[in-house]
């Protein structure tokens, strides 16, 4: 009985199979949270694609236009004043800003974060655009200094994973090093090709299915958050919530796209081995290369026997001549 037919062995195989789907199913999500939602370039696309820094300009306009109409100001000089200095490039360097300062809370680079967006280079802006002293002095009594749109950002998930991210790459580099140790076990403990492919691609197959299920799970969780934010959520944090979710959606189809991937490369994996209904085992031949094999050497040793046939004629016909030619020499003399 073979090792593939051992119960006990099959049994093994199958364990370290299950340990193999868990370290794949790790590197993929690992890796593609770090190629996606963990970077800030990516984040910002997502803000981009969202429209956020357009749409917190417009809103942040309307609420500093607002502040001023009616005091020193009509409605239109007051519009006038803040599209001025109020512009979607200073906005969207302070969201940037935020940006890069909450992904170096991540990675424990500082304490605390709070998304907040500095005003002051505005206002100085707004007094330069003001001819009258009583504008100036309406700016400075009614523009904040900082708008804080959520100062709650640092507890929560973001405050569990601060730190964590920091560790990826050593999370990474385990996760590999356990899928290359049971894949070197998985092959120690099969005799022939055929289990080494099925097994291998049971694994990955499986790993990829479930990381498909859970990408799935995912995006149907995002989704509802959303909903239940545009319901209830305030203006200003909806706007950066929007920016938030489209990044982790856009992890998500990463990860499912990833993940189909991997399915389709362990259902090739397991075709190729279940077309090899001989079950080769390591290190030998099948019956056609034998029998091949065997026909090659039978016609070698048949050549051989003609040659040496040949050469013990080649022989004969030899001391015939030479028995001739002997014979006609006697008769001469």
């Amino acid at each position: 009985m073979s090792e593939d037919d051992d119960p006990g062995n099959k049994r093994l195989q199958w364990f370290l199979v299950a340990l193999l789907v868990v370290s794949i199913v790790g590197i993929n999500m690992v890796n593609v949270a770090d190629r996606t939602i963990l970077q800030s370039d990516d984040t910002k696309t997502a803000f981009e694609d969202e429209d956020v820094y357009e749409q917190l300009t417009v809103e942040m306009q309307a609420n500093v236009t607002q502040s001023l109409n009616g005091s020193v100001l009509d409605e239109q000089e007051a519009a006038h004043l803040v599209q001025e200095s109020l512009t979607e490039e200073y906005v969207r360097s302070e969201v940037d800003r935020n940006i890069e300062d909450t992904y170096a809370f991540l990675n424990a680079e500082r304490a605390d974060v709070q998304f907040e967006l500095e005003m002051e280079q505005v206002r100085e802006s707004m007094k330069e655009e003001a001819d009258e002293q009583v504008v100036r002095q309406e700016v400075n009594e009614t523009i904040p200094v900082t708008v804080i749109i959520d100062d709650d950002v640092d507890s929560g998930p973001l405050g569990t994973a601060r730190g964590a991210t920091s560790q990826l790459p050593l999370l990474t580099g385990g996760l590999t090093l356990l899928a290359l140790v049971l894949l070197g076990g998985l092959l120690y403990t099969v005799d022939s090709y055929r289990t080494v492919a099925v097994k291998t691609g049971s694994a990955i197959g499986i790993a990829g299915g479930v990381s498909l299920l859970l990408g799935v799970i995912g995006l149907v969780a995002f989704r509802f958050i959303t909903f239940s934010t545009e319901v209830a959520t305030d203006i200003d944090p909806k706007i950066i919530f929007d920016g938030i979710t489209s990044a982790f959606e856009s992890a998500i189809y990463s990860l499912l796209g990833q993940s189909a991937l991997l399915l389709v490369i362990g259902v090739v994996l397991v075709g190729v081995g279940l077309a090899d209904d001989n079950q080769l085992p390591i290190g030998t031949t099948t019956d056609a290369e034998a029998d091949g094999e065997a026909e090659a050497e039978m016609e070698g040793e048949s050549e051989e026997e003609a040659e040496t046939e040949g050469d013990m004629e080649g022989e004969a016909e030899a001391e015939a001549e030479t028995s001739k030619d002997e014979n006609v020499d006697g008769a001469d003399s």
